[in-house]
């Protein structure tokens, strides 16, 4: 059977931070409860067209899943496990905000089946937590984390962002030393993306914020990869890192381009070649749910050379590039038919050739949008 990853957005926080533009609604937890009961009728209604696959991830994004509870979360995994084949080694995923994150949860989440954990650290700087609008604190931070491992939780991300305002390389490099000694098995590690319309871009545009500095950044993110490579961890996509073994399965099925479902308002989809996004209206959502009718607003088939383009375009985020015998089994072509520009870069050192692949070094990676639009098909 084919494997599928499923998506479940929670959109719920206690306050929106300052930086993200993601679909999420603060200080609405009175709906909690039916966006949930909501979840799971779209759940059962889209497991008919899906009975040919078996569920290997589950991940809970949002939005802060850690805020509808355990037990919601529980309830959403045993219905899935009612109406959808789950791998038994399926790697379930939550993400949390270190202040959302009673001392009981862990344990919970556990019981219901989750087996890792996503934490949004962000920073150890009580300065930079400010700047960003997080509401949590270092101490947050570390007693989440240990109450994480007390409750037997072997495989942790933290998420960390560099580019802020304010911080130094030396504050970056404090950051992360922090996060290595804490031994997570992943850390994903973002540059701050100042998106048009977010408080922090605001900031920054009006004069009240300086605007990161390209090429502080640029030391900021090798910094980082030599530091966590010396540490153990293996650079392998853009901005990700992890202990041998311990990549993100349920990340690797976008990189990678493979199959899955999305649930829940602003959930995208990508099954069979053909892309599906839900409608991002909170109250939308829960209307349609209501009515039984599909959430999905757009649906795109994807072939031809934007299939071509996606597919080379997510695999050069990783470390393993585009393995050209695939390419070819995949599009009948060779890549550099395709890509003639790649042999370009494969000059200059941005790409590399090596054990049947093309892939991007680190430092292709700090300037991938450049490069992507040169070689990829028009």
């Amino acid at each position: 059977m084919r494997a599928l990853g499923v998506y479940l957005h929670i959109p719920f926080c206690r306050s929106k931070c300052r930086y993200c533009d993601f679909t999420s609604f603060a200080g609405q937890e009175e709906l909690m409860a039916s966006y949930v009961a909501a979840l799971i009728k779209e759940i059962k209604l889209q497991s008919a067209v899906l009975s040919d696959y078996v569920v290997d991830t589950i991940f809970f994004g949002g939005g802060t899943p850690t805020l509808v509870g355990a037990a919601m979360v529980h309830e959403i995994l045993e219905t899935l496990a009612r109406y959808y084949r789950i791998d038994p080694q399926a790697e379930i995923t939550v993400e949390g905000n270190p202040a959302t994150v009673e001392q009981r949860e862990p344990a919970l989440l556990r019981r219901a089946g989750v087996n890792r954990f996503s934490l949004g650290a962000q920073s150890f700087n009580e300065k930079l937590l400010r700047v960003l609008g997080r509401i949590h604190n270092s101490d947050d931070v570390l007693r989440t984390y240990e109450n994480l491992r007390s409750a037997g939780f072997a495989n942790i991300n933290l998420d960390l962002i560099y580019g802020v305002p304010y911080q130094t390389h030396a504050a970056w490099l404090a950051d992360l030393q922090k996060a290595i000694l804490l031994k997570p098995e992943h850390l994903s590690l973002y540059g701050l993306q100042l998106e048009e319309g977010t408080p922090l871009e605001r900031d920054v545009v009006q004069g009240r914020l300086s605007e990161p500095d390209e090429d502080e950044t640029a030391r900021m993110y090798i910094s980082a990869d030599a530091l966590a490579v010396e540490s153990g961890y293996h650079h392998y996509e853009i901005s990700n890192f992890a202990m041998p073994g311990r990549e993100c399965r349920h990340n690797l099925k976008y990189w990678h381009y493979q199959p899955y479902i999305g649930f829940g308002c602003a959930a995208h989809s990508f099954v069979a070649g053909v892309r599906t996004a839900n409608v991002a209206s909170l109250a939308d959502y829960l209307e349609r749910m209501a009515k039984g009718q599909t959430a999905a607003i757009a649906q795109e088939h994807i072939c031809g050379s934007e299939e071509i383009s996606e597919y080379a375009m997510l695999a050069f985020r990783t470390s393993k590039g585009v393995n050209e015998a695939e390419f070819r089994r995949r599009f009948g072509t060779e890549l550099n038919l395709m890509m003639p520009k790649v042999e370009d870069f494969l000059h200059e050192g941005l790409l590399v050739r090596e054990n049947g692949a093309v892939r991007m070094t680190p430092k292709a990676w700090q300037i991938s949008n450049f490069i992507l639009a040169r070689i990829l098909p028009d």
